[in-house]
This record gives C-alpha cells, structure tokens and sequence, in this order.
C-alpha cells in the first residue's frame, strides 16, 4: 500500500501568528507537502484564494484586527472563489459557543483545535481529503455549473459506492434546489427520512416546501426539528422566514431572538431581525440589532451603508439623535470612493436634522445629496430614496422629488409595499394624485420597454432582444419583469438555436435576481424548468 502523501497538493495557511505559520508548514511539510503558501490576516487569505485554486485552506479563527477565519469563509463563499473541492479547516484555540455556532453558519468541513498535533492533523486531513477524493468530479461539475452533468454523475456516485450515499444524495439536493426542481428535492429528503433522521434532509424538506410555497407544511417541519434539536440554528432562520410568508411578523421577530442567542454573529440575521422589529415597533430590539449587524459587517466585505442608516434611523427613533449623527457622518470613512454611500450618508443626515427641527441643516444636507444623485442617477436603495423625496417635498423641491420617485417606481413598478410608501409620502405633503401621476409614468416606461423587446422576439430578433433587455436591468437592477425578460429571451435564443453552457448561465444569472421575489415566482418557476430541460437535452 502506497503511503499517504500530500504532495502535490495545494495548500494556504492562514494565522496572524508567524511561528504557528512556521509550525504547521513544518507538519505539512513531513507529509509531502511542497506548495504551501502564508498569510497573516483575512485580507491577504482572500487576495490569495482569488488568485490561486488550493486544495485545502487551513485558517484560524481569530486573526487579530480585521476579518476573522469565519469572515474568511464567507467571503470566500460569497464570492464564489472557493471551489467545492478544496477542504476549509477552521484551526481555533476558541470553544465557545458563540465562536462554534457561528462558523457552523458558513460549514467548514471540519475544526482543528489548538494545540494542533502532527498526528491529529494527518488524521484529519486523511479522511477528508479521501472522502472528497469520491466527489471531486461532481463538484468540478458544480463549480462550472454543469449541473445536468453532476447530477448524472452523482447518480453514477451512488450505485458504485453506497457508502456514501448520503453524502451524495445530500449534493444531489443541493443541486435540486439551485435548478429549482423542487419536487425532486422533496421527493429525495422523503426518501432519506424514510429511513433515518438525518438533519440535512429534515432541513432541506422544509426548504422544499417552503420553495413550493407550502408554508404551512414547512413550519410543522420546522417546528418538529427545532423540538428534536434545539441548536439547530438554520432550522430557526427559516421558520422565521415561513413565519414571516404567513404574515405572523411577531413570531418571525421572536424566532429570530432564538436564533441570535444562540449565534449572534451572523450579518444577514442581525439585520433580518432589525426589519422585522422595526416593523413591529419593538424599538429596543431594533437598536440592538441593527447596532450589532453594523459592528459584525466592520470588516466584512458583505457590509451596507443602510446597516449605518438603519441604526442611525433607530437612535433617532430612541431619542438618541447625538449618537445618530455620528452613526450617519461614519459612513463616509466606512465607505470611502462609494459614491453611493456618500449619497446615504447625506440623506441619512438630512433627515436625522429635519427629525431634531435643525431646517437649515437639513436641507443643506439634502442639497449635498441631491448633487450627488444628480451625478450618478442611481439610488440603490428604495427606503434611502423615498427619505430624500419625503425631504425634497417638505422644502418645496417638488420637482427632484417627482424625479426621484419615478426613478424608484420603475424599480419596484409591481412592489405594492414601495408603491404605498410613494403614496403615503404625496398625501403626506398634501400631493396624494401627484404619486399615482409619477407611477403611472414609471410604469408606462417599462410597459414601453417590454412591448419593444417582445416586438423583437415576434420579429425573429432575438438577440437584439436580449441586448434591449440587458441595457434595461443594468438601469433597473431591481425590477424583476425585466430580469425575467431577460432570462426568457436567453431561453428562447436557445430553443431557436440551441443551447449553450454561456446562455444558460446568463439565463440563469438573470433568473437568480428574482427567486425570493413572491410575484415573480410562477414565472421563475416556468423559466427555471425550460432551463433544466435544455441543459438535460444538451448534456450540460
């Protein structure tokens, strides 16, 4: 029997301490290993994952100031520079709750505590790298969006090695519910269950039923899960995401409480939690949250200039505006050269001034961001723009009001709760007939736009269709009629003539913007089967 080696292998280590570096290079080493690659901190480990493909990552958890491992992962993740074959190993002297919790949001494959020995790193390594050995070419697969192709090959996986059948089956699903096959993804977490509880299949059943729409059935699934295992922490993400589709905000808020005592240090749940108690007037879980949802994004890629707005709007809303205004003026170092969070900022200033009575202000900082937005045209969040219309209609700038809230019904044309806000702003003002003029306006454009590419597509121009409707979601990012159409046109591209791996992905980069979207669902749904049936048809 050969004996096992790591040579050959590509590998990072990633700690903020250069003998513990030094140390594990020097295990590694004794293994084989020959190409081993250092960094010292989170932003050189994502810098180096960017630019080269390593087979396993180890990274501790605690880097000193900046990112740590679990901001690492993250990123990695989010900008899909990780592929699915390499191994993340999250080394941390920590055991806390808080710590383990959190970095099982983002699922390395394994941890390694520290001390770190020779042998329990070989072990270690040894049996997962072995394990991945059986799926490296599914993965490949996934990594390139070949899903028809790892779908078969997961199959193929599963007659010639039962053992890990799980294992695959769990892909599998995956790879069900990213296609949006979800009857087929209920169909295999049935079929798991039927034999044993194992909780990715629990989980991913009410994930299919909540995919389905069945709302109700996803939150007995949830609640049975949560009874069984209490630290289940996703099962609480989303019956707090089904709870919220069955209108019981409260319920939703007091889930999501659950979820965070649990694992505080998830971006995405502190500020799911900050909308849903902002929503439910319960001011002090709204400070709270919004306040740790901006700290824990500090050193994450993934932060926002509205976690900045968000907590500033709560300290004003807590009679707390001293500490708002210094909230609003930390965007600008936080997001230095984005001229979007400039504009933010500006508005968030304006309107923390006009709420304290401070007029002249006020308008100074609307005057700041109006120039800012007449520069670049684009306000990427709909609640900072309706702030600054409500602002502009209030000092008698009526004009940049209609302006900006065109702009923002043309995003949300078919967004009844963005469209009653714009109504509620104009009656506010005593302009209620004004609102509905400006709607009809942004609506009739789009109705434009649209008419215009389905004339094309009758015309047999297809791509010239494709082209109307990419330059339209560049200025309309947010507006999921025109992404559908944009998908759409891609898909019947290939039914004329033929299917490529570059349409379907396009297709299906389009189609990605719009799936937690309600009103856009039967459609997507549609789109997202054509989809499937060209790539099984074409073998990709």
């Amino acid at each position: 029997m050969a004996l096992w080696t790591l040579k050959n292998t590509k590998i990072l280590v990633v700690d903020d301490f250069a003998e513990m570096r030094s140390m594990l290079r020097s295990m590694l080493c004794a293994y084989g290993a020959e190409d081993i690659k250092q960094a010292a901190n989170g932003d050189d480990a994502i810098e180096l994952i960017a630019k080269h493909k390593f087979d396993i990552i180890l990274c501790d958890y605690n880097l000193g100031e900046g990112k740590d491992g679990q901001q690492v992962l993250e990123e990695a993740k989010h900008l899909n520079i990780l592929p699915l074959a390499t191994t993340f190993i999250m080394v941390t002297a920590e055991n806390t709750s808080t710590m383990v919790m959190g970095a099982l949001d983002y699922q390395p494959d394994a941890y390694l505590s520290k001390p770190v020995t020779k042998t329990t790193l070989q072990t270690r390594l040894r049996k997962i790298l072995e394990k991945k050995e059986f799926t490296k070419n599914i993965s490949l697969a996934i990594d390139k969006k070949e899903y028809s192709k790892a779908s078969k090959l997961c199959d193929e996986e599963i007659a010639n090695h039962p053992a890990l059948r799980l294992e695959l089956l769990s892909q599998k699903y995956n790879l069900l519910i990213t296609t949006g096959d979800y009857d087929g993804a209920e169909s295999i977490c049935k079929g798991v269950l039927a034999d044993r509880d194992v909780p990715w299949a629990q989980l991913g059943l009410a994930r299919a039923y909540f995919s389905q729409q069945k709302y109700n059935e996803a939150s007995e699934q949830l609640e049975e899960i949560i009874a069984s295992n209490g630290d289940f922490v996703a099962a609480y993400d989303w019956l707090s995401k089904t709870q919220k589709k069955l209108g019981d905000l409260k319920s939703a808020e007091e889930t999501l409480v659950k979820a965070i005592e649990k694992s505080p240090k998830s971006l995405l749940r502190q500020r799911e939690l900050a909308e849903l108690a902002t929503i439910n007037k319960n001011h002090t879980v709204a400070e709270r949250a919004c306040r740790d949802a901006m700290l824990i994004g500090k050193h994450s890629m993934l932060k926002k200039p509205d976690d900045y707005v968000n907590y500033s709007q709560s300290l004003i809303t807590n009679n707390k505006g001293k500490e708002a205004l210094r909230i609003a003026g930390n965007i600008k170092n936080a997001f230095k050269g984005d001229d979007g969070a400039q504009l933010q900022a500006e508005i968030c200033k304006s309107t923390i001034f006009q709420a304290q009575g401070h007029d002249a202000e006020a308008q100074a900082a609307m005057d700041a961001a109006l120039t800012l937005y007449k520069s670049s045209s684009a306000i990427s969040s709909s609640n900072a723009g309706i702030a600054l219309a409500k602002n502009c209609l209030k000092y008698g700038r009526e004009e940049e009001a209609d302006a900006i809230i065109k702009d923002i019904a043309k995003n949300n044309h078919e967004n009844k709760a963005v469209l009653d806000e714009i109504n509620q702003a104009y009656e506010a003002a005593g302009l209620g007939n004004k609102a509905e003029e400006k709607i009809a306006e942004a609506i009739d454009e789009i109705a434009e736009i649209n008419n215009a590419g389905v004339k094309l597509i009758n015309e047999g121009k297809i791509s010239e269709s494709i082209e109307l409707f990419k330059t339209a979601a560049r200025a309309l990012p947010q507006n999921h009629v025109i992404s559908l159409n944009t998908a759409q046109s891609y898909i019947m591209l290939m039914k004329k003539e033929g299917a490529s791996k570059r349409y379907i992905n396009s297709a299906m980069f389009y189609l990605d913007t719009v799936k937690d979207i309600d009103a856009a669902r039967d459609k997507y749904d549609t789109l997202m089967k054509s989809c499937r049936e060209i790539a099984q048809q074409a073998g990709l």
